[in-house]
């Protein structure tokens, strides 16, 4: 803005000391929506300090990068966060040298409702998540302790209850859970099969009330177990969406890196023309120059022939011319 002053001398700029890990933070009243960030970097001396700095965001206790400075901040420079990017703390640091700053302006806008229900949506999805595998833990503990139980006291067949009244040591009790009734695995029509195989099967029917007990309990087990796979695929998609806006933000960094670099070969490309032609001008020049070196040398020998040639040829003396004759009366005429 008009009203700032860039110069250390006009008290409007500060600085750390002269040591590593410096930063500067200000706390804002709750959490907003960061847009950008406004820096206003000192200009009377020492700009270049601030190249290196990273602008960061913080929420919770947490911190996300904003943006670098990568280049020189003549007066001053606004840097554009992420979407999304929310946060009540925003940090200036520099590792490696002072920082110097003369003003810091923040950009942004209050969360809207849409985006705390998706908060408070994801926190109850995280809350179930972590329900479910209490829950299935919980189970697993539950089996291990029954499973621990049933080998140090195993049941023995009970022969009251099964209809051939008989003891079978061999044997062990099936119960139906439609009419309650036991049978001796020898008994049933389950004869050979494993204790351990029977909870796989669907066809076991109970010779008493003609129903498959089976059935039902284990659909219901399925369904459950369906439910938690469609659970655990939304939270690998929630997660493969954030890579993927990850990736996106990285690629739009990448692209403006690119153009940078475009920018720079270019004007690289002009200076190497320019070059170009000052050399080619300095060619012709030479060219001249030589031209004109040959044109003094023949005229010097031929200036030294001409001076030769003077040289040689014979002096010629004038003579007088000689007396008149002499008149009659000894007079000239």
């Amino acid at each position: 803005s008009s009203g700032i002053n860039a110069e250390w001398g006009d008290n409007s700029c500060t600085h750390t000391k002269y040591a590593k890990d410096n930063w500067w933070q200000v706390t804002l009243e709750k959490v907003y929506t960061i847009e950008a960030v406004k820096i206003f970097n000192r200009i009377d001396c020492a700009g270049s300090r601030i190249i290196g700095a990273k602008i960061m965001v913080g929420k919770d206790g947490a911190f996300e990068e904003c943006a670098t400075v990568e280049e020189l901040i003549k007066v001053s420079e606004t840097f554009q966060c992420a979407p999304g990017l929310e946060g009540d703390v925003v940090k200036i640091v520099q590792d490696e040298a002072v920082l110097t700053l003369c003003e810091v302006q923040i950009f942004g806008s209050e969360p809207s409702a849409d985006e705390e229900e998706e908060e408070e949506e994801e926190d109850k999805k995280e809350k179930k998540k972590k329900d479910k595998k209490e829950k299935k833990k919980e189970k697993r503990k539950e089996k291990k302790r029954k499973d621990k139980k049933d080998k140090k006291n195993p049941s023995p067949p009970n022969p009251k209850k099964c209809p051939c009244g008989q003891h079978d040591p061999e044997a062990w009790i099936l119960s139906c859970t439609n009419c309650t009734q036991e049978w001796h695995s020898n008994c049933s029509n389950l004869k050979g099969i494993t204790k351990d195989f029977v909870g796989q099967l669907i066809d076991w029917m109970c010779p008493f009330c003609f129903n498959p007990p089976g059935v039902e309990a284990r659909n219901n087990t399925q369904t459950d177990s369906l439910i938690l796979r469609i659970s655990n695929l939304s939270d690998d998609n929630a997660s493969l969406t954030k890579q993927i806006t990850s990736l996106e933000d990285k690629l739009t960094s990448l692209i403006a890196d690119t153009d940078r670099i475009s920018s720079s070969y270019n004007l690289i490309a002009e200076r190497v023309v320019a070059l170009s032609d000052i050399n080619t001008g300095l060619t012709h020049l030479n060219l001249q120059q030589d031209k004109t070196n040959s044109t003094l040398k023949a005229l010097s020998e031929k200036l030294e022939s001409i001076t030769t040639t003077a040289t040689s040829q014979p002096q010629h003396v004038a003579t007088p011319p000689p007396p008149p004759p002499p008149g009659r009366n000894g007079t000239l005429r």
